[in-house]
């Protein structure tokens, strides 16, 4: 026995917009009781079809806001991001077509290579990039796509290395932190480790870091006043070769205008 379809019959309801003041009109299932009344004014949300559109705009637009200032907030929390790298002037940086060629590196297994003398802006790249990959491409990018944007960050520069073996010997679950966010981190940035000789912990450290993201296809971002002289001389000579090669498997290498 096939079941008879109803249909629903409606009459014209007429209203004033809350927010231009317009009358508008909305249709009112039969019976049009104060029940069915009430819910077609609230599907209208009191407002004609032009002020509901623009309402709903601002409604996505305070979405959209709130979200990237909980995202930007979890990016200084969970990276420690230094203040001054919030943000940039492009006005001044000290080469903006070094900083442009950094930006232009999307999320991907290869990491990057920052080399030039110090005051070319390779840490303010480096966390530029690191910013916009976790704060804007996680949102712009396929949701599909592996390598939208990442998930976490991490970072650690010279002065803090330098604290790893006391850290190991005084507290253990603080060098154990440490060795684990930058090895598991969706991006981490190495910033300018290589300013002196490593200590044979130290040492250890970079180059399993180093090896197990290559191995894991997690890139990293690393920034250094020399060349590959330099790594030679911080490295002891068994890991320094191995360490250049995962750089020139790796890594692409950006370079200032003129280092």
């Amino acid at each position: 026995m096939t079941a008879t379809p109803t249909t629903c019959e409606y009459e014209t309801r007429h209203g004033t917009c809350r927010d231009c003041g317009a009358e508008f009109s909305y249709d009112v299932r039969k019976p049009a009781d104060r029940v069915q009344e009430l819910i077609a004014r609230v599907a209208h949300n009191n407002r004609c079809e032009p002020c509901r559109t623009a309402h709903a705009a601002r409604q996505e637009a305070e979405r959209i806001a709130e979200r990237d200032r909980d995202r930007r907030n979890k990016f200084i929390l969970e990276s420690g991001c230094p203040a001054e790298f919030l943000s940039y002037d492009r006005a001044k940086l000290p080469d903006v077509g070094f900083f442009d060629r950094v930006m232009q590196w999307r999320y991907q297994p290869r990491g990057l290579l920052l080399a030039g003398k110090t005051g070319c802006g390779k840490t303010r790249a480096a966390w530029a990039l690191a910013r916009r990959v976790f704060c804007v491409d996680y949102f712009e990018n396929p949701p599909n796509d592996r390598y939208r944007g990442c998930h976490s960050v991490a970072a650690v520069d010279a002065l803090t290395l330098a604290k790893y073996p006391l850290w190991l010997t005084s507290d253990s679950e603080r060098a154990g932190e440490l060795a684990y966010a930058l090895e598991s981190r969706g991006l981490v940035i190495l910033d300018d480790v290589f300013k002196s000789r490593l200590s044979p912990s130290v040492e250890e450290l970079i180059f399993a870091i180093v090896d197990s993201r290559t191995a894991n296809r997690l890139p990293t971002l690393i920034t250094l006043n020399g060349n590959a002289q330099q790594i030679r001389d911080r490295f002891s000579p068994d890991r320094a070769e191995p360490f250049l090669r995962r750089l020139r498997d790796y890594f692409d290498n950006v370079t200032p205008s003129t280092r």
